[in-house]
């Protein structure tokens, strides 16, 4: 496997970010550099657009949050951020029906988009230096989802920036096959060997552990994401996700012995997560806890129908995470 020791982006982990998708004729000419600084300027100026995506939709100046959303739109594109592109599209046409309800909810669809980017760059930032089997997982699994929504060009675009200097020949092998695949129009033959190919990449990242509980943990706030990792990862298998929805695709091929999630996340919350995670037969019995920072009481009932092992209230304390969580486990 290939390890990435440098401070900038490779373009293989740009490509992994989820909602930024680069044309397989716009690699070539790619600035990296430029490239990582259009991503920070992104991060910088988000509170603040969105502040004003707020405050002017308050009052009625929607001609204001259309200039707005045209300067965002400069930016995402130079990212490649098409979902952000689309949901900003989608809100300006909002406002020219001037449907209060529709405004709110393109509205909030938008700053999601907008946030779930800021969130899967700035995880990408913060473990980075894991290496480049981080994010061949992250596009294997972005692959996968594409042949699963029939989306040959985007699946060929994910394809064409996986690194394949130094890697296992094995790997290139299964590769090779996924591609042949999606030429033939096989997606699902492509899509069993991404299944496949995940199971080898997710054992192979830490051998060492072999041995040790495997905790599935989901937030969307990177803070929390990476504390609660670095917390358990001495005493267990962790695998830190952002994104529901990756966290989902990561559960068709794996098994962890305990889920750790937030409740509030944007697009899938906690609950519809653990509801998708129970449709899944061998995941029947799988515990799983709850992150939140609000302990509202119907969350609570909620959760404990749903079969909650334990309600943890963040701040999360450290010792009593993992005093709980092995509590949960029986060691």
């Amino acid at each position: 496997m290939m390890s990435n020791n440098s401070d900038a982006f490779t373009l293989s982990q740009i490509c992994s970010i989820q909602g930024i998708y680069i044309p397989a004729d716009a690699q070539f000419g790619l600035n990296l550099n430029h490239f990582k600084k259009n991503l920070d300027y992104f991060i910088r100026f988000l509170p603040t657009f969105v502040d004003m995506l707020r405050e002017n939709i308050d009052k009625g100046r929607y001609h204001n949050v259309t200039l707005g959303i045209n300067h965002m739109e400069d930016i995402t594109h130079s990212i490649y951020a098409v979902d952000a592109v689309g949901a900003g599209d989608h809100l300006i046409g909002a406002m020219v029906d001037a449907n209060p309800h529709i405004i709110k909810s393109a509205l909030e669809e938008y700053i999601s988009t907008l946030s779930s980017l800021a969130t899967e760059i700035q995880r990408l930032n913060d473990q980075k230096e894991r290496g480049s089997e981080f994010c061949l997982v992250t596009a294997i699994t972005q692959l996968q989802a594409a042949l699963e929504s029939f989306e040959k060009e985007k699946a060929l675009q994910i394809l064409k920036i996986i690194p394949m200097a130094n890697m296992d020949k094995n790997i290139i092998l299964q590769i090779n096959d996924i591609h042949r695949g999606i030429i033939d129009f096989n997606y699902e033959m492509s899509s069993k060997v991404c299944s496949e190919l995940l199971a080898v990449l997710t054992q192979a990242q830490t051998p060492q552990r072999k041995d040790k509980p495997k905790i599935l943990v989901v937030d969307d706030e990177s803070h929390v994401l990476n504390m609660v990792s670095s917390v358990l990862e001495q005493r267990f298998q962790v695998y830190a996700m952002s994104c529901p929805c990756m966290a989902l695709k990561f559960l068709y091929t794996q098994t962890p012995d305990l889920v750790i999630l937030d409740i509030d996340m944007p697009r899938i919350d906690g609950f519809t997560l653990v509801y998708r995670i129970r449709e899944l037969a061998r995941l029947e019995k799988t515990p799983f806890v709850f992150l939140t920072s609000n302990a509202r009481q119907e969350d609570v009932l909620e959760a404990l129908k749903l079969g909650c092992k334990d309600f943890i209230i963040k701040p999360v304390n450290p010792v009593n995470l993992v005093t709980r969580i092995e509590n949960i486990l029986n060691l």
